[in-house]
């Protein structure tokens, strides 16, 4: 794909499933890793930001998978910026093998927040004339939508205390978390053709999230709380 920038990873044992299959929270910690380094080579990385007093916060993802790889098989992974939806900043991922085919392909909204200020800034005007623009380049998914806050039946529950190891440089739990906590909601061997990830809140260090879910042979719904807030919303369906 011209023009996007990319990287490639080779599954680890850790990164895998009983099965042998990568991980959700291994495909997200993928995604996050390439978007951070492009962010930082064309200068709207952490540490330019951090010099601002201004942060990226990931408010939304969208993924589409064809086909989840295996442990000891190297993948590629490509990111690009697509311009912008309103105050978010669009962030496009592919997962590829190293022949071309695709694996999975998806769509992230971002927030440009003011650290100090607590308040949301426009990245365009902001950032508009650093970031490069990719016209002739798809959006897998044009609009990501706000997710229902409530749902009909509640078929799985259950609790995380968040600790330091799910803590990331923003001193909340890291967005590749969240897909493992779904992963584990949907359960042993059910793999998702469409997952969206919708963050809501972050959750601090020793908090509990309660995640309650929905799931039948369609999709899956899932929501997390903390306190009196929704922390997260996910929504999605499943491979044949």
């Amino acid at each position: 794909m011209n023009n996007a920038y990319e990287e490639q990873f080779l599954i680890r044992f850790s990164e895998g499933n009983r099965h042998a299959k990568l991980k959700l929270k291994a495909f997200f910690d993928y995604a996050q890793q390439v978007a951070a380094h492009h962010a930082e080579i064309i200068g709207v990385g952490f540490d330019a930001l951090r010099q601002q007093n201004q942060v990226w916060l990931l408010a939304r993802i969208k993924m589409q998978f064809e086909e989840f790889p295996e442990i000891d098989q190297t993948i590629r992974v490509q990111t690009y910026p697509a311009g912008f939806d309103r105050l978010f900043a669009i962030r496009e991922y592919r997962f590829l093998t190293q022949d071309g085919t695709m694996l999975a392909k998806g769509t992230s909204n971002w927030l440009l927040v003011d650290t100090e200020k607590q308040r949301i800034l426009p990245p365009q005007r902001e950032y508009g004339s650093l970031l490069p623009k990719f016209d002739n380049l798809e959006i897998a998914f044009p609009l990501l939508d706000k997710l229902p806050q409530t749902m009909e039946n509640t078929t799985a529950s259950d609790q995380y205390k968040i600790r330091d190891t799910m803590v990331d440089i923003n001193n909340h739990l890291n967005n590749a978390e969240y897909a493992a906590i779904v992963q584990n909601c949907i359960g042993v061997g059910k793999y998702p053709r469409t997952l969206q990830l919708n963050y809501q809140n972050a959750v601090p260090e020793n908090e509990i999230l309660n995640v309650q879910a929905q799931i039948d042979d369609q999709g899956f719904h899932v929501i997390g709380t903390f306190e009196d807030k929704q922390a997260f919303q996910a929504t999605g369906t499943f491979m044949p």
